[in-house]
């Protein structure tokens, strides 16, 4: 494990100095810096999210939590591109789960190239090539492991303090936003612990602490537990976090997804295609068809639910009703 250094004076304030930094971060906040989703519907009721923000996408495996936290860093790249800042920022992608190259299809498909495609084979070299040129210059960074390079080390969260750093010396870049997938699945260290709810535990904290170090947004994809499948509406709540109750406790922000189509039919039991009865409204159970719920959102009212269009190949989402840019 890493040496752990501490710099006390950076650990109290003085209230002249929480009043200069109060109004830097109302500043801040008013001028829009933070994330977005930039969704309307969502956009009304969820803060943009700033550095030291935990948030957590909760669903069960095949519900969408990496696409939506993808859709989130495709949001963080445009954002960076529209202030011109791709210079000295930039998104980063720390992947405990899925190989880089699998993340980096995601983050580039478009309408003429789908991750589907690409993991079918079926879209040509040129193809591929050709869309690859188009995002080389992206101001984004993946950290994990490769299918194509191979790594005998095993990736911890010690090794993706110094891979931020390595990023930093090397090319003058730092992470304004990083999206972590997925918390369940990450080593805080070399350490091995005697049940997973510690070490769970000990892995939120570490993000916490990447999130304030390097001053980035953070989204962190978290596995609900299986006791989601028996529910009727199956959006997770709190409670349904596996393994750690301190992922309940440090979300500064909780978001919980449902795809109706990987657990309930799409005919009813008269062969007519089925729907889902969401507080009166019916909504076809198609592929497209996302429920994400509010679950807690600190600062502000949470408890919000959203129905959501979204094609998980090439990353598109937006409000059910409307398409928006």
């Amino acid at each position: 494990m890493a040496e752990h250094k501490v710099d006390a004076s950076t650990l109290w304030f003085t209230p002249a100095e929480l009043g200069t930094q109060l109004i830097e971060y109302r500043d801040r906040a008013a001028t829009q810096e933070g994330l977005d989703w930039g969704i309307a519907e969502l956009d009304r009721t969820n803060i943009q999210s700033f550095a030291g923000q935990l948030n957590f996408i909760i669903a069960r495996p095949g519900n969408a939590k990496t696409t939506i936290a993808a859709f989130r860093v495709k949001r963080a790249l445009r954002k960076i591109l529209e202030r011109g800042t791709q210079d000295h920022e930039c998104a980063v992608v720390v992947t405990f789960d899925q190989a880089a190259e699998e993340i980096y299809a995601m983050l580039i498909a478009d309408g003429a190239f789908s991750v589907t495609d690409v993991a079918w084979g079926r879209v040509s070299h040129d193809k591929v090539v050709e869309r690859t040129r188009q995002t080389i210059r992206l101001p984004l960074r993946i950290i994990g492991k490769s299918t194509m390079r191979r790594s005998s080390s095993i990736m911890t969260f010690d090794e993706v303090f110094e891979a931020i750093d390595d990023i930093e010396a090397t090319h003058h870049i730092r992470p304004v936003h990083i999206m972590l997938d997925f918390i369940q699945a990450a080593r805080p260290n070399q350490t091995k612990y005697r049940d997973r709810t510690t070490e769970v535990g000990d892995a939120v904290m570490r993000a916490e602490d990447l999130s304030y170090k390097y001053g980035a947004s953070m989204d962190i994809c978290a596995q609900a537990t299986r006791g989601v499948d028996a529910y009727k509406n199956k959006l997770p709540v709190l409670s349904d976090c596996q393994w750690s109750s301190a992922i309940e406790q440090a979300g500064y922000r909780m978001w919980s997804l449902w795809r109706p189509i990987t657990s309930e039919a799409v005919v009813d039991d008269k062969g007519r295609p089925a729907t889902l009865n969401l507080a009166g409204t019916h909504y076809p159970i198609a592929s497209d068809l996302l429920v994400m719920r509010q679950l807690k959102h600190k600062m502000t009212l949470a408890g919000f639910t959203y129905v959501l269009r979204l094609q998980p190949d090439t990353l598109q989402l937006n409000s059910w009703e409307m398409n928006e840019d």
